[in-house]
C-alpha cells in the first residue's frame, strides 16, 4: 500500500508516486519505486484514436512573476481552420515546490489531457504557476491561475478559442484556486470539473484568513443559480483532508441546490486517472469528457 505524508499532500500532483514508504510486494517480488523521471512520463489511462495528432504550441509566456517566466501550452484539433474557434478546457495543476511545478505542463499526465481535449474538438490549455510555498503564498499561486484564464480570453483570437466557452478542470490542491471562479461566477466559465481536489483547508493547515478565503464552499451561498454546472470526482482511497473538504463542499452544494454531478470512486486513489488502470477509471474520464461536451457546445 502507498502511504504519503502531509508533505506529500502538499506536493499534490506528484504525491501519488513521488513519496513512497517501503516497497510493494507483487507476486512475491518487490516492486521498484518509480523515479521522478518515470513519474513525469506517466500518462492518463484513457486514450482515444488520433489523440497524438493534436497540434501543439508550446512555451507561450502568459505572465512574468519577478524572475520567473510562467508558461502555457495549447493543444488544438488537427483539423482546426485558420479562422475557426473552439471552446477551451483549462487544466489547473495542484501545488508543489517550484522545482516540480516549473515543468509540470510537460508531464505525461497533462500532455495526454491536452491531447484528449484536442481529440474531442476542444483547445486544451496546460500551464505552470508558482508554488504556494507550504501555504504561505497561496494568493500568489491563485493570482497566476486567474491571470492565465484572463490571458487566454484576451488572446482568444490568436489561439482559435471561443473566449466565452471555457471549462476549468482542476486537480488535487488546484481545487482551492477555484476561489475566483466560484466567488465571481463569470458567465464565460460554462462548466467546472474537479478531480481528487482539495477544496478547502482544515483547521491548522493554513493561516485562518487563508483558510476562510480558499475554502471554496464558502462561496456557494452567493448567487448559487449563477454558478456553472460542476462535476466533482472523489477517490474513496484519497487522503482524509482532501476527502473531508470534498464532502463539505458537496453537502453545501446540495443545500444550495446547484447543478452538481458527483462521482464517488470507492477504489480510487489520489491521481486515479494515472494510477488506477481500470475500466472504472476509463468510464469516469469518458463521462467527464461527455459532461464537458454537454456544456461547451
Amino acid at each position: 500500500m502507498k502511504i504519503c505524508s502531509s508533505l506529500a499532500v502538499y506536493a499534490s500532483q506528484i504525491c501519488f508516486a513521488l513519496l513512497l514508504t517501503g516497497a510493494t510486494a507483487i507476486y512475491g517480488q518487490e516492486k521498484k519505486e518509480p523515479t521522478l523521471d518515470e513519474i513525469k512520463k506517466m500518462r492518463v489511462v484513457y486514450t482515444v484514436a488520433g489523440m497524438e495528432r493534436a497540434r501543439v504550441r508550446k512555451n507561450i509566456t502568459y505572465k512574468k512573476a519577478g524572475e520567473l517566466s510562467l508558461q502555457m501550452d495549447l493543444y488544438s484539433p488537427p483539423d482546426l481552420g485558420k479562422d475557426e474557434r473552439r471552446p477551451a478546457i483549462i487544466f489547473v495543476p495542484g501545488d508543489a515546490p517550484w522545482e516540480i511545478l516549473k515543468d509540470i505542463k510537460d508531464w505525461g499526465v497533462y500532455l495526454s489531457y491536452g491531447q484528449l481535449a484536442a481529440a474531442h474538438g476542444f483547445v486544451g490549455v496546460t500551464f505552470n504557476h508558482r508554488s504556494s510555498d507550504k501555504r504561505t503564498k497561496v494568493r500568489d499561486a491563485a493570482a497566476d491561475v486567474d491571470d492565465l484564464v484572463n490571458y487566454v480570453r484576451e488572446h482568444a483570437g490568436d489561439f482559435n478559442i471561443e473566449r466565452d466557452k471555457i471549462c476549468v478542470w482542476v486537480f488535487s490542491a488546484g481545487g482551492v484556486y477555484l476561489r475566483s471562479v466560484l466567488k465571481d461566477k463569470p458567465g464565460y466559465v460554462r462548466c467546472i470539473v474537479t478531480y481528487y481536489s482539495l477544496l478547502g483547508f482544515s483547521k491548522g493547515e493554513a493561516p485562518d484568513d487563508i483558510a476562510v478565503e480558499f475554502t471554496v464552499a464558502n462561496y456557494l451561498k452567493q448567487n448559487p443559480k449563477a454558478l456553472a454546472p460542476m462535476l466533482v470526482v472523489k477517490g474513496g482511497k484519497d487522503f482524509p483532508d482532501i476527502n473531508g473538504a470534498a464532502d463539505e463542499f458537496v453537502r453545501e452544494a446540495m443545500a444550495q441546490n446547484i447543478n452538481l454531478e458527483f462521482i464517488n470512486y470507492p477504489e480510487g486513489q489520489h491521481a486515479f486517472d494515472v494510477e488506477d488502470d481500470t475500466e472504472q477509471t476509463r468510464r469516469i474520464i469518458r463521462r467527464t469528457l461527455e459532461f464537458i461536451k454537454e456544456h461547451l457546445r
